[in-house]
């Protein structure tokens, strides 16, 4: 239509129409062009704004991304007062975060709030600068932004968040006793949050941190018991494990990484499962021990990390022994099955340094020479 009546009221609608369909059906370049057809056509019309909208957000769809930001800034320069204009400049603070170049990003969100001070992004703009604080670990100036966004915008999701990182910043800055205040807090203002799992979580490991193992242990198990059979909770149940061995409460560290072996998905019971080995062998039960950590090789195979650390250490205590053969023969196993190199490596390095001893162990004595006597 803006071809054929390039004098009706409606062909500027329609040459924008095209970028933006073109911009719909992800053919970038073709909407680019589009949108800049329309400017070269109608320069002077009042959607002139949103073509170069469109044009800035091409780019950054096609990642070229340098283009995308020079096209925003021309836009924010020419429109100070677009209704687009906020979320224009936000989007190049966004850019700027992503590519980790937070003290960049950090004066374009301000930018934002300063330039844009009712604009509905500017909470957004105050999490993200915290959150580029925290990155740099700032975590001082981190709080402050943190706290900044939950006071003003208590009744948005966004004040949840920042609730949640003002407690894990504290953490951070090993303020444990204010971190736990803060995860209660966030509990109690924001119930049934996607946070909240990771909050009481955190409370516990806070606790831990101060030497308030029975604390610790309490909020570990609130976990378990607020959010039954998740990651979450077999995390913490993991942690009670580690706890009870701590305090040298065998039996019972014993029995809780078994719970794990036989409820939590692989990863997790292949891990319980190696702890228990690792049990055995701090009390120098070694038979129990090469039993419990040849279960997590057989059993679970796949969690490498784990299976492959219990064969080594099941070689290492055949060596100790003087089980080389046996020794060898795990060795051999960890080289089959490892998917990493480096292990592959150490555990052929292993077997030839044990032949080499072998070897030398097996090796006759050194004959003296013959001497001839005098006649």
């Amino acid at each position: 239509m803006g071809e054929k009546y390039p004098q009706s009221h409606l062909a500027a609608d329609a040459r924008l129409r095209i970028g933006t369909c073109y911009y719909n059906a992800k053919q970038y370049s073709q909407a680019i062009k589009a949108y800049e057809k329309f400017l070269t056509a109608h320069s002077s019309d009042p959607l002139v704004p949103d073509a170069l909208y469109g044009i800035q957000w091409s780019y950054y769809q096609m990642g070229k991304y340098q283009k995308a930001v020079e096209s925003s800034r021309k836009f924010v320069k020419r429109y100070p007062h677009s209704p687009l204009s906020a979320g224009v400049q936000y989007r190049i603070g966004e850019h700027y975060y992503h590519r980790k170049k937070y003290p960049r990003a950090q004066r374009e969100f301000k930018d934002l709030t300063a330039k844009y001070p009712k604009s509905p992004l500017v909470g957004d703009a105050l999490y993200w600068t915290a959150w580029c604080y925290f990155k740099e670990r700032k975590y001082n100036e981190a709080l402050v932004q943190f706290r900044e966004v939950v006071v003003k915008y208590s009744r948005r999701d966004l004040a949840a968040k920042a609730s949640f990182w003002m407690g894990t910043t504290y953490y951070k800055l090993r303020e444990y006793d204010q971190a736990i205040n803060v995860y209660n807090t966030f509990v109690e203002d924001f119930p049934g949050h996607k946070l909240e799992a990771d909050a009481r979580f955190n409370k516990a490991m806070a606790y831990k941190r101060l030497g308030l193992d029975m604390e610790a242990h309490q909020a570990y198990e609130a976990v378990m018991e607020h959010y039954p059979q998740t990651d979450m909770a077999f995390k913490a149940q993991m942690r009670i494990g580690y706890l009870l061995q701590d305090r040298h409460e065998w039996s019972e560290a014993l029995e809780e990484f078994r719970k794990i072996t036989v409820n939590a998905p692989a990863g997790f019971a292949a891990e319980a499962q190696f702890w228990r080995g690792d049990i055995f062998q701090s009390r120098k039960q070694y038979k129990n021990a090469i039993r419990e950590f040849l279960k997590v090789a057989d059993s679970y195979p796949s969690s490498q990390r784990w299976a492959i650390t219990a064969l080594a250490r099941i070689a290492e205590l055949h060596e100790r022994n003087g089980h080389f053969e046996s020794a060898i023969g795990i060795y051999k196993r960890i080289a089959r099955s490892a998917k990493d190199s480096r292990w592959k490596k150490s555990a052929q390095a292993r077997i030839k340094l044990i032949k080499g001893k072998l070897a030398t162990l097996e090796a006759p004595p050194p004959v003296a020479p013959e001497t001839g006597g005098e006649k």
